[in-house]
């Protein structure tokens, strides 16, 4: 392939990567606000769904833009074979440190939604007695 072509690609794979990471942001939005505005009202079946759901698709998120950016990385290899000379900001330790935070935001989301569970019970039981 022309360089030109290595470079679509690579484009392709990026927009591709940015798309993951906005659907990842919009899942761990929506998990909070539902955490936020209903969790300490959910039953703990109901939490266990939303909950079990968030973490299967935020995960799915996660791999999927890790895995969209070892691509980049071998198409970026691929351009550099046909010219050594250019350069790319992107590399391995910026994709392991943004998939990083992607995982550490997902955690945080599921402390939130524990801490207003937790928060909800025991202010339901003090209210009742």
């Amino acid at each position: 392939m022309t360089e030109y072509e290595l470079l679509d690609i690579y484009t392709s794979f990026q927009e591709l990567m940015h798309s993951w990471v906005t659907t990842y942001f919009s899942a761990v939005t929506a998990y909070l606000v539902a955490a936020y505005v209903i969790g300490a009202k959910l039953t703990r079946s109901q939490t266990v769904v939303a909950t079990g759901c968030f973490f299967i698709f935020s995960s799915l998120c996660i791999w999927g833009s890790f895995g969209t950016g070892l691509r980049m990385l071998d198409m970026k290899n691929e351009i550099r074979m046909l010219n050594p000379a250019r350069e790319f900001a992107f590399g391995i330790l910026p994709l392991a440190f943004s998939s990083g935070i992607m995982v550490i935001g997902m955690l945080i989301a599921l402390k939130f939604m524990w801490d207003v569970r937790r928060r909800g019970s025991s202010h339901e039981t003090t209210a009742d007695r």
